[in-house]
């Protein structure tokens, strides 16, 4: 089977009331209930129903452009270009015009056919708006933006220091645009990644560390400037390890040893510089504290004299937002619901997953 590699153009002119489907012209009625017009640049794979060929010229697509300003959670995105021409030999303009359809604003959909199978989807690869046709006896030429209305410019609350202590400096009492729209990543047939056809920017809402609250002195009274432990008990199958102090506790029953956004670095001995989430810390003695991760180590800690692993305890508050509003509708695919969505970001130019949203999204909610 030959490689198909074919784009076309869709339009939707948002009519509703015409007569009926007419090939002739490639307009088809859609499941919206919108009159679509549907050119391909040649015969596409059986997937491509209701596209007509014949109508865009030779080098009739332009190149199609989308950008977007990242810096401290995003700016204004450019609207980003596209621009495509039609055959007008045959007066395609005055069967448009005899119709009612109107091309300026008309939203317009560049699609995409690439794998080696005849049976392959066609992938949606940008989306924008129709402005006013340059028509002549052989052409209609088309310029296209993208949709930015689907972004605006200010976020719906401005990042101040009493909402949002944690977050960085630069950012107070600065008005950050907010995400809205839709996000459509597609699934590469081959490897099953994410394919990255848009980009959502998040802003970070919270950005500390600080190694100063766990120190000798939090558990004992004495000597704050002791930070880091010995590891005396370590099982890596459970998660489960126990640290020493350097002196003996004033009481156990005092201490709020809550491990809120704590995270344990290994900083010396076997597994130095693993760093794991703390789901609890408690009392095993007034001298050691149990703790217990969130995902166990690659290399187990040790309690070997000559490898011991010596413990340090943070608390990191690294937070993003997409905006003020839940993220909502999380579909598959196939544009299901799904109940537990994945987050994936660009880690070193690759998409992984960074991991769960955090909760479970009723199947009637999304």
């Amino acid at each position: 089977m030959a490689h198909v590699h074919i784009f076309g153009i869709k339009i939707i002119t948002r009519l509703t009331d015409l007569p009926g489907d007419s090939g002739e012209i490639g307009m088809w009625l859609s499941d919206a209930g919108q009159y679509e017009l549907r050119y391909i640049q040649s015969p596409g794979p059986v997937t491509a129903v209701n596209w007509k060929t014949g109508i865009i010229t030779l080098d009739g697509l332009g190149m199609w452009s989308r950008s977007v300003n990242i810096d401290d959670g995003g700016n204004v995105a450019e609207p980003g270009s596209f621009s495509f021409r039609l055959t007008n030999t045959t007066n395609l303009f005055k069967r448009f015009e005899d119709d009612g359809i109107i091309l300026d604003n008309c939203v317009v959909e560049l699609w995409n056919w690439d794998g080696d199978e005849s049976s392959v989807e066609g992938i949606r690869k940008w989306i924008g708006r129709c402005q006013k046709p340059e028509v002549n006896t052989d052409s209609i030429s088309v310029s296209c933006v993208g949709l930015a209305p689907g972004r605006v410019s200010n976020i719906l609350s401005i990042i101040n220091q009493t909402d949002y202590t944690y977050a960085d400096k630069d950012l107070i009492n600065i008005a950050v645009p907010a995400m809205l729209g839709s996000y459509y990543p597609s699934t590469d047939a081959t490897t099953g990644l994410i394919d990255r056809q848009s980009i959502a920017v998040f802003q970070r809402t919270e950005n500390t560390i600080n190694d100063e609250t766990y120190n000798n002195e939090y558990f004992t009274g004495v000597n704050p400037e002791i930070k880091i432990y010995p590891i005396i008990a370590a099982n890596n199958t459970t998660g489960t390890f126990k640290f020493a102090l350097a002196a003996n506790a004033l009481s156990t029953e005092t201490l709020d040893l809550s491990a809120d956004d704590v995270y344990v670095t290994v900083v010396g001995g076997t597994a130095e510089g693993e760093i794991r989430q703390v789901l609890e810390m408690s009392w095993t003695t007034n001298a050691e504290v149990t703790f217990t991760v969130k995902d166990i180590f690659v290399d187990s800690p040790s309690t070997a004299t000559a490898t011991r692993s010596w413990v340090m305890f943070s608390q990191i508050k690294r937070s993003y937002q997409a905006d003020t509003w839940p993220c909502s509708s999380f579909l598959d695919a196939d544009g299901t619901a799904v109940e537990k969505p994945i987050l994936y970001g660009e880690i070193d130019d690759q998409l992984q997953v960074i991991g769960n949203y955090g909760l479970t999204i009723g199947a009637a909610d999304n």
